[in-house]
């Protein structure tokens, strides 16, 4: 994000907005996994977000950017060119249909279909909270199912097979 383009200063000055106002907010899953497989400048997807905020707190700060609703329950807007969802904790699938008992972050990373996906780090940290087998999974890459339950099967398998091809998994 220190990178001088003008996409990059945007989506900074967006972290940076969200760590302020939205503390207890972490980037989650699929930016993480591929900056961890991949240099950091070749990233070029969604920015997922959850907070601990609630939905109407968290539409308070981003109203400027036209939020949508995605599929999700939460929010999909764009900075510049970088698209990026959030969620309120409470609001994400997996939590919000009662599959995972969750109370803290660490509780977020039982949530992802994959196990690749299952990580996030605070805006205000350089910590990665991770489920167990995560940095193994990495180092081998080794794409697995983490959570079974999903909404879309048959969009996880097509995901699934996309990724591994992609990303030598």
């Amino acid at each position: 994000l220190n990178q001088d383009s003008s996409t990059r200063a945007n989506t900074r000055d967006l972290i940076n907005l969200l760590a302020k106002t939205l503390p207890e907010t972490v980037v989650f899953g699929g930016m993480i996994r591929d900056i961890s497989l991949w240099p950091a400048r070749k990233f070029n997807s969604d920015i997922d977000l959850v907070s601990m905020a609630n939905r109407k707190t968290i539409l308070s700060v981003i109203r400027r950017y036209n939020p949508k609703l995605n599929n999700f329950g939460g929010f999909r807007f764009a900075v510049g060119s970088q698209l990026f969802d959030i969620w309120s904790y409470k609001d994400t699938w997996a939590i919000r249909e009662g599959l995972v008992k969750a109370v803290a972050f660490e509780d977020l990373c039982a949530t992802t279909f994959f196990n690749m996906d299952a990580a996030c780090q605070p805006l205000k940290s350089r910590r990665i909270i991770s489920s167990v087998n995560y940095f193994e999974s990495m180092r081998n890459r080794i794409l697995d199912i983490n959570l079974e339950a999903n909404p879309a099967p048959d969009k996880v398998a097509v995901r699934a097979i996309r990724m591994s091809i992609e990303r030598d998994l």
